[in-house]
């Protein structure tokens, strides 16, 4: 093990029997953790280090958890006394080198390499860094554009009405890099792609319209349960004269809101409420100071608090027109969705080319192709007898 000592919360981590999930906050050792518990597996006996994949993000860290190994196995083989424990370790300590304790995308990249007559790409294909593929990528948004203005593309035409200037295609260009950047994350870009005309249909509209209502609803029931249980604790002091009937007219223009947002037909029917309603201001508490009566001022205090309910209802109404003006600009940022959509998926096929013809694959092609590898059942299950053990350091760093 290495000479700083865990703590007991980070111990109860390490000798934790089955799979481990560590959350903690930034600089708190979870990294350390993790080596802690790889070592301890590998001394103990219940791992072999050409048994275990343990993942991270970069090659510093990758190098730092292959030298921790290191430094651990051979502080113990110069310990043990026992021959045939000390040639164990030995072996253990001649895998490090070719363990896979290693980058996400060296991962990756191995599994392709291994199985790349399934990847459908070259055996000898390399990995271009993040500033050849950014030149790619821009000269295939170029040759792109060309394409679509010769073919006198109607989506192609809709985009450059829209984001095209005087200074010609460089937002719109932007644009197709930045969207690009985002959905090439998703486990199956192309498939997102096609199917982002279906988000913009009525049904789409009328779920969203609902998602934005659902949580006005919660408040204003809220507000309305308040303003009823206040109500009823002030008539006692509206019968014995230290409130008055301004008291509950404040309680219950509240609850008349919450009622009227409640009855709502949809979001956009609430919206306009509370412009269209009238809220009396809380009577001064100048009386029940001079009463000194406690319980009256606390309540007076909590009637305060119904007026901050109240406004919190009132910024939780978006700001809308009508249901068919919003319907209206919904379909039609469909339309251009849909047109990029369409673009991005002639700029990846461009891109694509453009690395076939360069023998190059990029990050995400790294992580795409093996994703697709192990979706096949033989590869996943040969892949997967290789581990015992699987570690994933920052792992919420780790691509959904």
């Amino acid at each position: 093990m290495s000479e700083r000592r865990p703590t007991e919360e980070q111990r109860a981590a390490i000798e934790a029997e089955g799979e481990v999930l560590v959350s903690a906050s930034a600089g708190s050792g979870k990294t350390f953790v993790m080596i802690e518990r790889m070592v301890s597996l590998v001394l103990s006996g219940e791992a072999e280090v050409g048994g275990i994949l343990a993942v991270t993000f970069t090659n510093l860290a990758a190098g730092e958890m292959k030298e921790r190994l290191r430094t651990a196995i051979v502080a113990r083989i110069n310990a043990e006394q026992d021959p045939a424990a000390a040639a164990r370790l030995k072996e253990q300590l001649a895998q490090i080198g070719t363990a896979d304790i290693c980058t996400v995308h060296s991962f990756c990249s191995s599994v392709i390499r291994r199985y790349f007559y399934e990847a459908e790409v070259s055996g000898t294909f390399r990995v271009i860094d993040d500033a050849e593929a950014a030149k790619l990528r821009s000269r295939a948004v170029d040759r792109t554009f060309e394409r679509l203005l010769e073919e006198e593309n109607a989506s192609f035409r809709l985009l450059s009405a829209v984001f095209a200037g005087a200074r010609g295609f460089g937002r719109l260009k932007e644009i197709v890099l930045e969207a690009y950047a985002s959905v090439v994350s998703k486990a199956d870009p192309a498939a997102f792609l096609r199917g982002v005309p279906a988000l913009y249909g009525e049904e789409r509209f009328a779920a969203l319209a609902e998602e934005l209502f659902a949580p006005v609803r919660r408040r204003a029931a809220r507000l309305k349960e308040r303003c009823a249980a206040l109500a009823a604790e002030a008539e006692p002091f509206v019968r014995a004269g230290l409130m008055n009937e301004k008291h509950l007219a404040f309680l219950s223009a509240r609850a008349a809101f919450a009622d009227a947002v409640l009855a709502a037909e949809d979001v956009f029917a609430a919206a306009p409420l509370f412009a269209q309603t009238g809220f009396p201001n809380k009577p001064p508490n100048t009386k029940l100071k001079a009463a000194g009566n406690a319980e009256a001022l606390a309540l007076d205090a909590a009637l305060g608090g119904v007026r901050d309910d109240t406004n919190a209802l009132k910024d939780a109404l978006p700001a809308l027109e009508t249901r068919e003006e919003e319907q209206a600009r919904f379909f039609a940022s469909g339309k251009l969705a849909a047109a990029l959509a369409e673009l991005l998926l002639a700029f990846d096929a461009q891109y694509a080319e453009a690395k076939r013809r360069a023998g190059a694959l990029d990050f995400s092609d790294l992580e795409h192709k093996c994703l697709a590898l192990l979706a096949q059942p033989q590869v996943r299950a040969e892949v997967a007898g290789r581990y015992t053990h699987v570690f994933v350091d920052e792992y919420q760093d780790v691509n959904p």
